[in-house]
């Protein structure tokens, strides 16, 4: 298990952030899904708990970091 930081938005308006230790990278990218809804126009970004992105989910799809 490790600590990551989740930040959900739509252009420069943050939705929501929120943080916890998550199983995985698989878990954290079904959480922060869940989270936005499903909804692809929210971009999800996921931080570890350094601050550096380790994760990104834009239009819908996730991104290699």
């Amino acid at each position: 298990m490790a600590f990551y930081n989740v930040k959900l938005s739509i252009g420069d308006v943050v939705l929501s952030e929120y943080s916890g230790y998550m199983k995985g990278m698989k878990g954290v990218k079904t959480s922060a899904s869940n989270a936005a809804q499903n909804n692809d126009s929210i971009l999800i970004q996921v931080f570890d708990v350094a601050g550096i992105l380790v994760a990104k989910k834009v239009n819908g799809s996730w991104v290699d970091i």
